[in-house]
């Protein structure tokens, strides 16, 4: 079976642009054979390129030059698109994030983001949270809760989320023992905790159990789903390295994934939809075929 016959043409251009990208030659008929194309097919995606080849007989190639220049320009884009977005999600760290990328080109009259970030109110506060996670350490604090009652709270940080524009920080509760999200800008006062009262295996424990999660809400049971897994996203369950149960001739997958909530699942799976099919949740799986049917594009 042709390994190839199956990409999407996004993913066959892409694949086509960093073949040329890194040094390759090849004529139309040889990539028509390895997509498992027509040579007119391959004909239309060399007309896509974001570069015009060279062509030396039957021989497609980058002259050397423009190679190095398309890469070098390719890493300085993605360079300054993080950075325009770093600075629109935090502001008041724009002078030292500009301070790291002088050598970077500008492309502020490009890219226009908008995604609406809460402000945070004290970066002192974030900068400690950043370097207790980093440590590993747990620290006391006071916490303005939903009813503007202000009360002590001694945590373990485990991370930082922004989830719908607000910020929050995912922590160990170490009086009631369970995992709290917090507004981080309802954090004050933070101090580090002398005697840390957790053991390095608890925290690896706590760390693993948020490590994939993609939703700030956190609850204390976890449940588990198992999903076969076909197509381009087989690349990223792998590199992410979920819990794979088995693979089969066709390199199709097993995963177990797990998580906290129904909702975390449901956006998770949704964004893998058409190469994901979930083999033991019947109750997951008429929640996410009603979200779809009921979606405009189905009318």
């Amino acid at each position: 079976m042709n390994l190839y016959s199956h990409k999407k043409p996004h993913i066959r251009l892409e694949e086509i642009t960093e073949f040329f990208i890194r040094g390759g030659r090849s004529t139309t008929k040889a990539l028509a054979l390895k997509y498992n194309v027509t040579t007119k097919t391959i004909q239309d995606d060399l007309k896509k390129l974001y570069f015009c080849l060279k062509k030396e007989k039957t021989v497609y190639y980058l002259p050397q030059d423009k190679m190095l220049e398309l890469v070098y320009e390719k890493e300085d884009m993605a360079l300054s698109m993080m950075v325009s977005i770093f600075n629109k999600a935090m502001p008041s760290f724009k002078e030292h994030s500009n301070a790291l990328v002088k050598k970077a080109p500008k492309y502020d009259d490009i890219f226009l983001f908008d995604f609406n970030f809460e402000e945070i109110e004290d970066i002192k506060v974030i900068s400690q949270i950043v370097s207790y996670i980093n440590q590993g350490v747990s620290f006391e604090c006071s916490y303005k809760n939903n009813k503007n009652e202000i009360k002590p709270h001694s945590l373990y940080p485990l991370k930082i989320a922004n989830f719908e524009g607000y910020w929050y920080m995912l922590g160990y509760d170490l009086t009631v023992s369970i995992i709290k999200t917090f507004r981080l800008n309802n954090l004050r006062d933070i101090e580090l905790i002398d005697e840390d009262p957790l053991f390095e295996t608890q925290k690896v424990e706590l760390r693993n159990r948020v490590k994939n999660t993609t939703t700030p809400w956190i609850s204390e049971n976890t449940k588990k789903v198992q999903l076969l897994v076909k197509g381009d996203c087989r690349r990223y369950f792998k590199r992410k390295k979920y819990n794979i149960i088995s693979i089969d001739k066709d390199d199709n997958l097993v995963v177990e994934l797990e998580y906290f909530n129904d909702t975390e699942a449901i956006k998770f799976i949704l964004n893998y939809l058409q190469d994901i099919t979930i083999l033991n949740n019947d109750e997951l799986s008429e929640k996410i075929k009603k979200m779809v049917l009921n979606s405009p594009i189905f009318g």
